[in-house]
């Protein structure tokens, strides 16, 4: 996910950080059945990742919310 998203920024003009967490998060999560996940908001598994400014994963935050694992 890594190199598709340094590539993503690379070559698509005029893209931010919300492009980018929209397609690396919330569109993944929301294929596979995962309405709880990918996005940040009340009610939501929370966990995110941070970006350096060239696209590569920097820091990956989880919290365990005592619900089941899937």
């Amino acid at each position: 996910m890594t190199d598709a998203v340094h590539r993503f920024l690379e070559f698509v003009p005029g893209t931010d950080g919300t492009d980018v967490a929209r397609l690396a998060s919330t569109n993944p999560a929301r294929l596979m059945g995962l309405e709880d996940m990918g996005l940040i908001a009340p009610g939501t598994a929370p966990g995110f990742s941070l970006l350096t400014e060239d696209g590569h994963v920097q820091a990956i935050a989880l919290e365990e919310t005592g619900a089941p694992s899937r």
